[in-house]
């Protein structure tokens, strides 16, 4: 089974708690990625984590003018909690600034991890990215900030899906996530106006299994072998054979028997070397 979105909320905050937290009634995640927008170039967000685990900050994007605003993705691919849990986000201090969260719940068949990621910042017209592969099935998400004025002035590019979205008046949050899972690179984003952006997006994929059963020679030590695994006779003490494995008459004593003539075995006398049948000398 591949990485798969299983499901995704959202929580507003407005007020001017920290830490904020809210809870998600999530399955049994094998990962779990947060984003975070907020109309401040000012990071307001230190820390997450999600049922006591930590999160890992992957990305971040900010436009600096205008409708100047801040995007991060965070990460957990490994030890999720299963069920409803608390997403805690430690903050700055008491601002009164609002923040979004979008929460995604991943689900796989091993631990999970961010294979690539991008941004695109600052006035832009059909904000958009493509993340590589590397061959591996993987799942694209992307969240942006938007100086344009609503959520539907942003048209997904195709082959992705609408996610969550909030209208904050003047500008507006927008994520969307890879329609159909593959291997190959992906072009995630919207369409729309030149106007403020902080886009963040990832391209997650289950942790590559460790290749089984192949083994290098630089992963052997052997000085004395050549890497095809033959021997040389060099290699070989075999002091008194030639390098054929053949016998010449010189290291025979068979007093009795011609040089030419033919010699049963029983006229051998070869303490020291064992004799096949076939009459050769290993």
């Amino acid at each position: 089974m591949a990485v798969a979105r299983v499901a995704s909320a959202e929580s507003l905050r407005t007020g001017v708690e920290d830490p904020y937290t809210f809870s998600y009634a999530g399955g049994t995640p094998q990962g779990i990625v947060v984003g975070v927008i907020h109309a401040a170039t000012t990071v307001l967000v230190n820390t997450i984590t999600y049922g006591g685990q930590s999160l890992s900050l992957v990305v971040q994007a900010q436009d600096t003018a205008g409708e100047a605003n801040t995007s991060q993705l965070w990460f957990l691919g490994t030890g999720v909690p299963a069920g409803t849990q608390d997403v805690v986000a430690d903050l700055i201090g008491a601002t009164t600034t609002d923040i979004y969260f979008v929460v995604w719940e991943l689900s796989g068949s091993a631990d999970l991890e961010v294979i690539d990621f991008d941004v695109v910042e600052n006035n832009t017209a059909n904000p958009q990215l493509t993340l590589q592969a590397g061959g591996r099935e993987k799942l694209s998400l992307a969240l942006i900030g938007s100086g344009l004025a609503e959520p539907a002035s942003l048209t997904e590019v195709t082959g992705n899906t609408r996610d969550q979205d909030q209208d904050f008046g003047s500008w507006c949050g927008v994520s969307c996530y890879e329609t159909t899972v593959d291997a190959s690179d992906h072009t995630i984003g919207w369409s729309g106006g030149n106007d403020d952006v902080a886009l963040v997006a990832v391209a997650i994929s289950e942790v590559a299994a460790p290749r089984i059963g192949q083994v290098s020679w630089a992963e052997f030590e052997v000085p004395n072998a050549p890497r095809e695994g033959q021997v040389s006779w060099a290699e070989l003490e075999v002091p008194t054979a030639p390098r054929e494995a053949q016998v010449s008459w010189g290291e025979f004593e068979v007093p009795n028997a011609p040089r030419r003539g033919q010699v049963s075995w029983a006229e051998f006398e070869i303490p020291t070397l064992a004799v096949d049948r076939l009459g050769q000398v290993s």
